[in-house]
């Protein structure tokens, strides 16, 4: 299970990448590992390699977004099949943690998932920033 805290060092330079979810993402993964585990394993692999390779990690697995005004959202890109096109929105936050904002099943919605899913990214990361700024005391 993933937590707000999942981390795993990596990297020959033994750098060590956190990820880290927004309450609505852990929300997901709990639907998704309790309604479908395939795709979840699969996330959760994703998820690994994300946190081994950090903000270098590109295509087939992360892709840059176009047409949000967070110059670095991602989007995580896990196995899908058939009737799955799992997509996991993030960013690096400045204090270089990973930070999976919303997530979903755009199979079938290609083009209006995003259309509500960025927006929503960006919302979630700034209330993640206020939050994570107040908690380090740089409020």
């Amino acid at each position: 299970m993933f937590s707000s805290g999942y981390s795993r060092s990596m990297g020959a330079d033994g750098k060590r990448w956190s990820v880290r979810v927004t309450g609505e993402v852990r929300h997901w993964l709990c639907d998704l590992r309790d309604h479908d585990p395939a795709s979840y394993e699969s996330v959760r692999v994703a998820v690994d390699k994300l946190a081994e390779v950090g903000p270098g990690l590109g295509r087939p697995l992360v892709d840059t977004l176009r047409g949000s005004s967070l110059r670095n959202l991602k989007e995580l890109r896990p196995r899908s099949g058939r009737d799955v096109a799992i997509r996991v929105l993030f960013v690096f936050d400045p204090w270089s943690q990973a930070v999976l904002l919303v997530a979903g099943n755009k199979a079938g919605d290609w083009t209006r998932w995003y259309r509500q899913h960025i927006p929503a990214a960006e919302v979630a990361y700034k209330a993640w920033l206020d939050s994570e700024r107040e908690r380090r005391g740089e409020s």
